[in-house]
């Protein structure tokens, strides 16, 4: 969420944007945790209609923990991680960590022993090619919202 908005907002306050790049900047918005959005105060004190009637999370995307880094090779960028949901090549991932900070990616390949995969279970070890992570880091998949 704090890296979206910020990123977001940064680019906002540094140039004037373009109708498409504020439209393409509202749907990236959309899919973080939020509660609806509005004016706020910017267009002067808001009427009823300028506050969320959103009680929880309004974001289009949800992320789902399915594991950890548990050694991460430099050398040739491959994490091994245990899972502890199902992964298949096509998820989308979403990789957190303290140094980290977040790395997306979407699963093009997979291997389990060594062996290719299309996808892996519950309880596997699996190892994934992806730059700048870190043994610790916590893996989720990144998922449409149904209603």
């Amino acid at each position: 969420y704090v890296d979206v908005v910020t990123r977001i907002y940064r680019k906002a306050l540094d140039q004037k944007m373009t109708q498409e790049e504020i439209e393409k900047s509202v749907e990236e918005l959309k899919k973080v945790f939020n509660r609806q959005f509005s004016s706020g105060f910017y267009l002067g004190k808001p009427m009823q209609d300028g506050f969320s009637t959103t009680e929880n999370n309004d974001a289009t995307e949800i992320k789902i923990y399915i594991g950890k880094v548990i050694n991460y090779y430099s050398n040739v960028e491959v994490a091994s991680i245990v899972l502890t949901e199902e992964l298949k090549i096509g998820d989308e991932i979403l990789v957190i960590g303290k140094t980290t900070g977040m790395e997306r990616k979407i699963i093009d390949s997979m291997q389990i022993d060594n062996k290719e995969v299309t996808q892996a279970s519950k309880g596997e070890e699996v190892g994934i090619m992806i730059p700048k992570i870190r043994r610790n880091d916590e893996v989720y998949v990144v998922r449409q919202k149904t209603s």
